[in-house]
């Protein structure tokens, strides 16, 4: 699991992650080094501004961008594997799996 939403180079991956970063950016906050462990623990995050206040705006983002990134791409890795059965000529194009990100983040 950890090669298929941290490792792979798919496309899918790679799509979905710099999405997930460049709409984090625009809240002005630090985009992490995602690992395994980010997508697990992102549930107990708590952001927290420099006087240490909790931000829960960006605390509920960051949870939500993570969560439906590593989502998506588990369940577009599926349907490549199962439903597709490999062929790639029915794979997701990159629009294709932008407006999914999109979908799932709204």
């Amino acid at each position: 699991m950890e090669y298929i939403l941290i490792e792979c180079k798919s496309t899918t991956s790679r799509v979905i992650w710099d999405a997930a970063k460049d709409l984090w950016l625009k809240s002005k906050s630090q985009w992490p080094n995602i690992k395994f462990s980010t997508i697990l623990g992102c549930n107990l995050a708590i952001l927290r501004n420099t006087k240490g206040k909790k931000k829960l705006g960006s605390t509920t983002l960051f949870k939500i961008i993570i969560l439906e990134s590593a989502h998506l791409i588990w369940k577009l890795r599926c349907q490549r594997a199962i439903k597709f059965g490999g062929d790639k000529e029915k794979y997701h194009s990159e629009t294709e799996i932008l407006n999914k990100w999109i979908h799932a983040i709204n």
